[in-house]
Order: structure tokens, then sequence, then C-alpha cells
């Protein structure tokens, strides 16, 4: 854990002058470009929760999610056979 903090000390310390190098221009558009990306997604994911809520079923299904590197094994037991 010690050598990750001092890993992470360390590109801390390199983007922190990086980012100081540039002009306070550049910083201020920087930061204003990274804002509205992150409106645009908020504004996105919002608007997608919306419409699958104002859809005529307004119940979310969840499903189980496989994972599709491992393969399916068909079982050999029954239905009855269960803990």
């Amino acid at each position: 854990m010690k050598k990750f903090s001092i890993l992470l000390t360390g590109r801390l310390d390199k983007f922190k002058a990086s980012w100081e190098k540039l002009s306070v221009v550049s910083q201020q558009k920087l930061v204003l470009l990274l804002f509205t990306i992150y409106l645009a997604l908020t504004v996105g994911i919002m608007l997608k929760v919306f419409i699958d809520l104002l859809r005529p079923d307004p119940i979310i299904h969840f499903k189980h999610i496989e994972n599709p590197l491992i393969p399916k094994e068909q079982s050999t037991t029954g239905a009855n056979d269960s803990i």
C-alpha cells in the first residue's frame, strides 16, 4: 500500500506541474470543456431514465448479467434437485 501511495503522489505531482504550465485561459477552456462533457452525460442519462419511465409499462425489469466468456454448462440434474 505504501508503494501505491508513493506512486500516486508522484503522478499527482506531475499532473499538478503540467496543469500549472498551462496558461489561465487554457485552464479555463479545459475546465469548461470537461464541465460541458459532464453536463451532456448527465442530461443524456436523465433523458434515458425519463423516456424509460414514460413507456406504457413503467416497471423496470432487472436481469442477471451473464459473462459471455464463461460457457454455460448443461445441467444433468433435474429441476427437482435443489438445495
